[in-house]
């Protein structure tokens, strides 16, 4: 049976020529069958109480504070295995980018937004040289929080993130802003895909700042 659900599929031609509209940002609700959705979701919280403020984006909170995470390990075979390294999740993504072939790279990470929490106006930058893709699975959101993005025209658009909801973006070129929430969590994955593996000069900063949570969860 198909994790995601057919009329996605179905609509391949039509997402991949929004991405492109929306200088390189798609937004998709229901996106995973609720079965495996509900999977995703049971084994997600056993992450809750392992994460921590993301101290590399201090610089792009100004008054907000950053949000809080941690890193879900290889070993991980529903999270990582399952979902991030499925072969039928990375074709997805490959064919709405226009990529004949995604990899991973141990960059998958589970987020929460609690009241405050947030970011300011921002283009991903990548661990990897360019191009680099991140698609973020939301997977609670009981808060008034939303995400602001321009599209290709520069016009600015509003998405209140769902649960069941996939954002797939290309790093260093969809600018967009997190709103922070005044009440409630929003929990997400954020998984890192690319057709290289060529480090680019953020990638080594990265790994010390996942072998320091690595530590703090031991």
């Amino acid at each position: 049976m198909s994790m995601i659900k057919t009329q996605h599929w179905n609509q391949l031609p039509k997402l991949a020529n929004q991405f492109s509209a929306n200088h390189d940002l798609v937004y998709i609700e229901a996106f995973f069958e609720e079965e495996w959705f509900h999977e995703i979701l049971a084994q997600s919280r056993l992450y809750q109480k392992e994460v921590a403020p993301d101290i590399r984006l201090t610089n792009l909170t100004s008054s907000m504070k950053p949000a809080e995470l941690t890193y879900i390990p290889p070993s991980d075979e529903i999270l990582f295995g399952g979902l991030y390294e499925s072969k039928e999740f990375k074709d997805f993504i490959q064919r709405i980018v226009n990529r004949p072939k995604l990899l991973t790279f141990n960059c998958q990470r589970y987020v929460v937004y609690r009241p405050g929490q947030g970011l300011d106006w921002h283009k991903d930058v990548p661990t990897y040289i360019d191009p680099e893709y991140s698609a973020i699975l939301t997977l609670e959101n009981e808060t008034d929080s939303s995400l602001k993005f321009r599209d290709a025209s520069r016009r600015v658009h509003t998405i209140h993130t769902r649960p069941n909801s996939l954002l797939l973006l290309k790093a260093f070129r969809a600018s967009h802003k997190v709103i922070p929430c005044t009440y409630g969590s929003r929990t997400a994955i954020i998984m890192e895909y690319t057709p290289t593996k060529a480090k680019g000069p953020l990638y080594y900063p990265n790994i010390f700042f996942y072998r320091i949570l690595r530590i703090f969860r031991k």
